[in-house]
């Protein structure tokens, strides 16, 4: 059995998560969602290094309680909640894999450069007025370089998926694994802009259900959308 960790974003609740659609996933593929809550509840941040035991807290009771698989442990996240579980990929020993949406790097002062980090996902609207105030296509060339610092720094595959009235352009990005772990973005621009964790049928692509399969059906080669 696995779990996936579910960080809310700045001034939200994990309650606020629920609408995410993880559980009929949960149901279908036999694994547990968690929802943890920051320290200062419905704050603007995540508390970064300060989480870190919480975190592995947690993981200590899924696997010793629950009999969660320590290998198909995950986490993702939306806006800070991404930011944070971003920050997870380089700095938790006890995750697989992690997810962001609608999230970028962050906290670089507590990132220890060295640490290679692990296989990441990110979903990122090209149209978000949130990530344009944080740096929008800076921030995003900035949030590749990071996660791929050892690596190369240009995708191997650039796969487009389907578009609409809404999503008018949508790609998925693959960085191979290297000298850096392997990154999918899941990069659109969407009209009107939105800071939305996006799903069906609203959207071309499902974020939650494209989450959820990189994290159980890697490798690449089994995971197509």
């Amino acid at each position: 059995m696995g779990a996936v960790f579910v960080l809310h974003g700045s001034y939200e609740s994990p309650e606020g998560q629920y609408g995410l659609g993880f559980e009929p996933f949960a149901d279908e593929r036999g694994f547990i969602v968690v929802y943890p809550t920051m320290s200062d509840p419905k704050g603007a941040n995540w508390a970064y290094t300060d989480d870190l035991p919480y975190m592995a807290a947690l993981v200590e009771v899924l696997t010793k309680d629950f009999s969660v698989d320590p290998a198909l442990i995950f986490a993702c996240g939306h806006s800070s909640g991404g930011s944070m579980s971003l920050f997870l990929q380089n700095e938790a020993k006890f995750l697989t894999a992690v997810g962001a949406v609608e999230a970028g790097v962050g906290h670089m002062d507590e990132w220890h450069m060295d640490e290679r980090g692990i296989r990441t996902m990110v979903v990122w609207n090209h149209g978000d007025p949130v990530l344009a105030e944080f740096g929008g296509e800076e921030l995003y060339r900035s949030t590749i370089s990071t996660l791929r610092r050892r690596g190369t720094q240009q995708p191997y595959a650039r796969d487009a998926l389907p578009t609409s009235d809404r999503i008018v352009k949508a790609e998925l990005q693959k960085y191979a694994e290297d000298a850096a772990p392997p990154l999918v973005m899941l990069s659109f621009r969407s009209e009107p802009g939105t800071h939305a964790w996006l799903r069906h049928p609203n959207c071309t692509f499902d974020s939650t259900e494209q989450l959820v399969r990189f994290f159980f059906d890697w490798p690449a080669q089994a995971w197509v959308i």
